[in-house]
């Protein structure tokens, strides 16, 4: 059986080290790179990845930051808990980029 070889730049924004099912694309999802940005400190448990190849960590401090990684990225994981990050989801819309979200329920 052949497998989907995606490749790609990945973002998440987020507030919160609760990303859902994270491990599991970053261990099935090789080729893409997942930009994890936060506009706070990262969590022991998110720094804890940096050894990942896949994993690049970002603490945003302005809108520039913002905007770089929007231009870079080719779709927005929104699978984080909690609230979203400085109106992400209608960046990427804007952008016509492609939005994947959870739903909680």
């Amino acid at each position: 059986m052949k497998k989907n070889h995606l490749v790609g730049d990945a973002l998440i924004l987020t507030v919160s080290d609760q990303i859902e099912e994270l491990d599991y694309l970053l261990e099935n999802l090789p080729n893409i790179c997942f930009h994890i940005a936060a506009p706070v400190q990262f969590s022991d448990r998110i720094r804890s990845l940096e050894t990942k190849h896949n994993v690049r960590l970002l603490t945003i401090t302005n809108e520039q930051q913002l905007n770089f990684l929007v231009n870079i990225c080719d779709i927005l994981l929104d699978i984080n808990h909690f609230q979203e990050v400085d109106s992400i989801v209608t960046k990427f819309v804007q952008a016509g980029k492609p939005v994947f979200a959870l739903k909680l329920v």
